[in-house]
């Protein structure tokens, strides 16, 4: 039932379930049972965004999954884990153990698209639409230096980013903006193509409206969670909005399963910035928050 209640988007109705499941399991001995509800609760955790006991619960489960080698994702919701073994690796929570079962999630999956019989020109034509989604070249803004780099690891990729200047020539007379967001499709080849062509689509839409970023996981969430829901992919998505202030750059950052953003200042600190949250497309009633940071 807290399962149930977790995928509908009710974090907080789970979580009490996941609470007496783990009592009743502890007073039976299931050693298993018990940290495998953890990983729930962590996952209600993310949702609600209490690093404590996110943190808890994937602690649990990592420390014992090492002790005992295993490499299982049985019991796992496919839709959230991903984010969970990232928010771990990235947050030194048996970081070894979390990328060897980032690393196992690919295993005995499908084969990639060379290895189908295919029609070779069909991956032709889905490969060039892909890459006609990516920007040429990053926009020209005074005081920021943008660059990025995408390598596919298959031959037709779910990746992709998206620029969104606002204000780059003095004559508009705007505030300067730069909205950037990066993204990956939960698949390889021609189906991850396909959903990354309307992905790529609707983001153009949201993100051209100067909404902030919240605003913007939430509106692509709901416009692509019909496709997601059928197709059971979903995206990792991470967008920033910067904002010239008369102080400085003004960072306002949303992230939704994807790689926990760093932030290197000019003394040469570093620091993440916490965006854990659900991917896109996961949940009907799902909801992202935003984080502040002045530059």
């Amino acid at each position: 039932l807290g399962r149930v209640e977790l995928s509908s988007g009710q974090p907080e109705a789970a979580l009490p379930m996941f609470e007496q499941a783990i009592e009743l399991y502890q007073t039976t001995g299931f050693n298993y049972a018990v940290v495998s509800v953890q990983l729930y609760r962590a996952a209600a955790g993310m949702a609600l965004r209490k690093p404590a006991l996110l943190a808890e619960g994937l602690r649990a489960y990592l420390g014992h999954a090492a002790a005992q080698e295993l490499l299982t994702c049985n019991w796992w919701l496919p839709d959230t884990i991903e984010p969970l073994l990232i928010y771990a690796a990235s947050h030194g929570i048996e970081p070894e153990w979390a990328q060897r079962l980032l690393a196992e999630r690919f295993v005995g999956a499908p084969p990639a698209p060379a290895e189908l019989p295919s029609d070779a020109a069909e991956l032709e034509i889905a490969s060039r639409m892909q890459q006609s989604l990516l920007p040429t070249q990053p926009p020209l803004m005074p005081d920021l230096d943008i660059a990025a780099l995408i390598r596919p690891a298959a031959e037709i990729g779910g990746d992709f980013v998206g620029y969104f200047p606002r204000g780059a020539e003095p004559e508009e007379g705007l505030q300067r903006r730069l909205g950037v967001a990066v993204g990956d499709i939960s698949g390889k080849g021609l189906a991850a193509a396909l959903l990354l062509s309307g992905t790529v689509v609707a983001l153009n839409t949201v993100a051209a409206s100067d909404a902030p970023p919240a605003q913007v996981a939430r509106a692509l969430h709901e416009a692509m969670h019909p496709y997601t829901s059928r197709s059971r992919m979903t995206i990792a998505f991470c967008y920033c909005l910067l904002t010239q202030e008369a102080s400085g750059w003004a960072l306002q950052t949303v992230g939704a399963g994807a790689v926990t953003p760093l932030l290197r200042r000019a003394d040469g600190t570093s620091s993440w910035i916490e965006t854990a949250g659900f991917p896109l497309g996961t949940f009907a009633g799902a909801q992202w928050r935003e984080q502040h940071t002045s530059l």
